[in-house]
């Protein structure tokens, strides 16, 4: 389009009573401009929900990151009646946010708060997210990182594998954004992250077709949620990692299919930590990412370029 059709558009809405001034006044960030870029990462006064928050992976590594920048943590988790189900997805995300958050204040000495809920209920959703506003003081961050899929050939799918993937991966980051953003459209700002996963971009990984489906459609919500709110100061956005793991030792020493297949089909040629991902989540917050609104932005060692 052309610069005079530009200059039509302005004129017509200047004559209609709107001012261009907020365009280049109260919307631009004047005041980073002579920050150094470590001031722009400060994350102190911020105040972060992290669904999945009580888990001893990618929950824990955001809490720490964000806490470490010094903002105020809510870690929302399932609560478990007996830790030691390991084959329990609950427990393997961790039944504990309440432990998590203080060692999280402990060490870093910001406030951080457990709070049980389950993040794919609309009606706890709502009653957990007025307990975080009520505890933090306020809502600016959403972090959407608890997840519950099934796995396996999508032809031997049950009607249950189905409800419950798609309940896990899609209707749960619907609803918790929702539901925040009654808190965030009246201040005026605010963040949602969303985290998907490499799978989205991929249709050959094995057995992961629900997983894969709902990452890529949890993406293209994101993308359409932030051009809907941006305008009243919410961005979302969503990053989609590669295979993570919590310590070197849980890496597999033994031939599994799923894993090897995680490790070859990234440039990077490894796993990646939950920590690099809670890196990337923390940074898109800070007022050094202003520009960056309504992406999906693969984190994923490379995979994506295959």
């Amino acid at each position: 389009m052309s610069s005079t059709y530009f200059e039509e558009v302005a004129r017509r809405a200047i004559e209609a009573g709107d001012s261009m001034e907020p365009m280049f006044n109260d919307r631009m960030p004047a005041s980073m401009i002579d920050k150094r870029l470590t001031d722009l990462l400060d994350l102190r006064g911020r105040r972060v929900v992290i669904t999945g928050g009580g888990g001893r992976g990618l929950g824990t590594a955001c809490a720490n990151r964000f806490a470490g920048l010094g903002a105020d943590v809510a870690l929302v988790d399932l609560k478990v009646d007996d830790p030691s189900d390991t084959g329990s997805l609950a427990a393997y995300s961790g039944p504990d946010p309440h432990g998590v958050a203080a060692a999280v204040s402990e060490k870093w000495g910001t406030k951080a708060f457990g709070v049980f809920g389950d993040a794919m209920d609309w009606e706890d959703i709502n009653r957990w997210m007025a307990e975080c506003n009520d505890l933090l003081g306020g809502i600016d961050v959403l972090v959407n990182s608890a997840v519950d899929v099934a796995t396996g050939a999508f032809k031997t799918c049950t009607v249950e594998d189905m409800t419950r993937s798609v309940r896990g991966t899609i209707m749960g980051p619907m609803f918790t954004s929702r539901v925040a953003l009654d808190y965030m459209r009246p201040q005026g700002r605010g963040h949602i992250i969303n985290v998907g996963s490499g799978a989205a971009n991929s249709p050959s990984a094995p057995d992961v077709l629900l997983y894969g489906t709902g990452k890529a459609w949890l993406g293209e919500f994101s993308r359409f949620l932030a051009a809907e709110v941006i305008s009243e100061g919410v961005n979302v956005l969503q990053v989609n990692p590669a295979t993570m793991v919590r310590t070197p030792e849980r890496i597999p020493t033994t031939f599994d299919e799923k894993w090897f297949y995680s490790r070859l089909t990234n440039k990077a040629g490894r796993y990646m930590f939950h920590e690099e991902l809670a890196n990337v989540i923390a940074f898109l917050t800070t007022d050094a990412a202003s520009p960056i609104i309504g992406e999906v932005i693969n984190a994923d060692l490379g995979s994506s370029l295959h």
